[in-house]
């Protein structure tokens, strides 16, 4: 990567979804173009306040759906992580369904990125369903 800020980051479609027959821009999915999903929102916050800003999203959605060994995939972000990042977020929840030894794989995956990079400041965002149900409550 380049000089200055350098951004990753790692979640599942809501972070960003190839183009296929029903889904027509790389974005995060339910939103309608690249000024509303929340990692652009986050890549123009950061160059408000930053001079120049590298940014990369991954799709990383493997890790949440592959419940019987989480790890084996985390050799997946080993492109994508290094000891020039700044900035890592974590979005990853909302495609688990075996919930089994899901804290402790997300303990793991943490370590590993902060292994991987351990200049980054690690930012965990919560699984959008759940919050949205959170906040419904109050």
């Amino acid at each position: 990567m380049d000089e200055g800020y350098k951004y990753l980051a790692i979640g599942n479609s809501i972070t960003i979804h190839s183009i296929t027959s029903f889904w027509w821009n790389e974005v995060g999915m339910a939103v309608c173009d690249a000024e509303h999903d929340y990692y652009h929102l986050g890549l123009d916050y950061l160059k408000e306040n930053n001079k120049s800003v590298k940014g990369v999203p991954y799709n990383f959605s493997v890790w949440e759906t592959q419940s019987h060994d989480r790890d084996e995939t985390l050799e997946y972000l080993d492109h994508y992580l290094s000891t020039e990042l700044d900035l890592v977020t974590i979005q990853l929840a909302e495609n688990a369904s075996d919930l089994t030894t899901y804290q402790e794989d997300y303990v793991s995956l943490i370590s590993y990125v902060r292994e991987k990079a351990p200049n980054a400041r690690i930012l965990v965002i919560g699984d959008f369903g759940v919050m949205e149900i959170e906040m419904n409550l109050r």
